[in-house]
């Protein structure tokens, strides 16, 4: 009994010790909750991509909606409208926006609990279960949201979360790149992670 006990733990550390089986299971995971989720809330962006692609035809040329969506510049937008008029179904780019804003989501979150405890184990409890139950941390002007229809705030925000997980370990080259992107989705997100991932490099990198 005692010899199967650490047999078992044994290979319960050797699995949990494997940061890709980690990625792995997040990555399946979060693909599974994407699903579910993508059949229920449908994105506005890709709304807004369909009203500026003119595949949504708009008669009233002064609609808000229409004019808010022909008048406003984001990354997500223009690569949405993109993909449609190459034909890809609206229901695959629902669910891929939903497992590309959890996953940066996990992974951010993985990153940051792994180099605060040193536990692969519960650093994947950890964040599966703070974006499985959308745990809020707290808001600034307007509500931190996970799981909704408004896809550039989802993004950014999950963005924003991977950037710190990069900075946790190190990957400040990374971090840049991805705040950089994240001025074409939200540029007051990205202009302030820029400046700080700047700040750091220019006073404290060098020492």
């Amino acid at each position: 009994m005692i010899f199967l006990k650490e047999m078992l733990n044994n290979f319960f550390e050797k699995v949990f010790q494997n940061k890709n089986f980690c990625y792995l299971s997040l990555i399946i995971f979060f693909a599974l909750l994407s699903f579910f989720y993508s059949n229920i809330i449908d994105q506005r962006a890709i709304i807004e991509s369909l009203i500026i692609s003119d595949t949504i035809f708009y008669e009233d040329k002064f609609n808000p909606l229409y004019l808010s969506s022909n008048n406003s510049y984001s990354s997500i937008l223009f690569g949405l409208k993109i993909l449609i008029e190459l034909g890809i179904s609206t229901k695959l780019l629902n669910f891929l926006i939903l497992f590309i804003s959890l996953t940066l989501n996990a992974f951010g979150i993985y990153l940051i609990s792994k180099q605060l405890c040193k536990n692969n184990f519960f650093s994947l409890i950890i964040a599966t279960f703070i974006l499985t139950f959308q745990i809020n941390f707290g808001d600034l002007d307007y509500p931190t949201l996970i799981i909704s229809e408004h896809t550039n705030s989802i993004l950014s925000s999950a963005i924003v979360v991977f950037i710190f997980g990069l900075l946790a370990i190190n990957r400040i080259f990374q971090a840049l790149l991805f705040s950089i992107f994240l001025i074409s989705i939200h540029i007051v997100l990205g202009l302030w992670m820029t400046c700080i991932i700047t700040f750091y490099l220019f006073f404290f990198q060098k020492k």
